[in-house]
């Protein structure tokens, strides 16, 4: 992961940077960007947003949810 990965477009080098960063860098960034997109999809749609990373503002916190099922 610490090698070289590089973007060239005609011969020209437009990138470089070692494997670990492009993938955080890049790859990572556009997931958490739609992830973002659809949730606002979702509410404006009025349906309640699962939790993708931990909690959404649409459920009730775990504490809470294990007090309900009790």
């Amino acid at each position: 992961m610490r090698v070289t990965w590089r973007l060239v477009a005609g011969g020209r080098e437009v990138l470089a940077q070692p494997r670990a960063e492009f993938l955080r860098d890049v790859m990572l960034s556009h997931w958490y960007q739609h992830r973002g997109q659809f949730s606002v999809y979702l509410r404006l749609l009025n349906v309640a947003v699962p939790a993708s990373w931990g909690p959404s503002a649409d459920e009730p916190p775990v504490f809470m949810q294990k007090a309900q099922s009790a």
